[in-house]
């Protein structure tokens, strides 16, 4: 099996083609960033987000080609970006799951207060923050890893090599997911989130190397976000949960408003949960393993 079936074997560059990828993703990352220190909404938050996420799986697969330096330092620092960005997230996925309760939990009013005031707190505080906030080492990280793309771009007899380098990452990417399914278990969400975890790394590698994949289609993309969003209820439920636990101790919180609340979440968490069960071997039937197949 080649890597990229023809005419992408002989044809395509990918040291080119992820020098492209690095050039658009580094561009609207900062665009993204930009958008988001003008205002921090639940939406432009999200997509700094997924600018973030996107440019690290670009990085993922430059493992396999370039050495570490600058690579590695340049994914801590995105990393460390991408946290600044992840309590406002959940705060804003637990508001809008009460939204949706609406009235019918009395209970709901208090908590909702608590996290609107917790969401302005937020917001207030990567307004003082954001503004000042610089791309630092990243001008230099990245800038960098372009200049050796292109030299590796220049290497036309390496392209077998590179292409058989970079999908040998994307194979050990799901590997690692596959090692993630089958210790799923539903009584312990933990297993799923760490699935979750894999698998969405894996899905923004395949994402990236799409154009170059021609067994990666629409519908595989499609069915991969379908796959990723039903772990992310799970997960969306479990920090809403937990939120309101805290809420309930911290305030000694009491009465059948609040029993009520708990029993809503908790039957949500496990519709979600069973959701996913139900769908969990999807993973196994996506036409894109045959590309991943060792």
């Amino acid at each position: 099996m080649q890597p990229f079936p023809p005419p992408f074997d002989s044809t395509v560059s990918l040291s080119r083609f992820l020098l492209r990828s690095l050039k658009d993703q580094w561009k609207e990352y900062r665009r993204q960033f930009k958008r988001c220190q003008k205002r921090c909404s639940e939406n432009s938050v999200h997509e700094v987000r997924i600018a973030i996420r996107r440019l690290l799986s670009t990085l993922s697969l430059l493992e396999a080609l370039l050495p570490s330096e600058p690579l590695y330092p340049a994914e801590l620092l995105l990393k460390k970006r991408l946290t600044i960005f992840a309590r406002l997230r959940d705060t804003h996925v637990q508001s809008l799951e009460l939204e949706r309760l609406g009235d019918r939990v009395g209970g709901a009013e208090p908590f909702r207060q608590a996290l609107a005031r917790r969401e302005r707190r937020l917001i207030k505080r990567l307004r003082r923050k954001l503004p000042r906030a610089r791309h630092g080492a990243l001008t230099r990280f990245i800038p960098a890893l372009k200049t050796q793309l292109r030299g590796l771009s220049r290497d036309s007899g390496g392209r077998a090599r590179q292409a058989a380098v970079v999908l040998k990452a994307v194979r050990a990417a799901y590997a690692a997911v596959l090692r993630r399914h089958r210790t799923m278990d539903r009584g312990d969400t933990a297993t799923i989130h760490r699935t979750r975890v894999a698998f969405k790394q894996f899905r923004y590698m395949v994402e990236s190397l799409q154009p170059l994949l021609p067994h990666v289609g629409q519908a595989e993309v499609k069915a991969m976000q379908r796959y990723q969003a039903l772990m992310g209820e799970i997960q969306d439920a479990e920090v809403l949960m937990a939120s309101l636990e805290r809420f309930i101790l911290k305030h000694e919180c009491a009465g059948p408003g609040w029993n009520a609340l708990r029993r809503e979440l908790q039957r949500r968490r496990s519709a979600a949960l069973t959701r996913f069960m139900s769908s969990r071997d999807e993973l196994l039937e996506f036409d894109f393993t045959r590309l991943v197949a060792s």
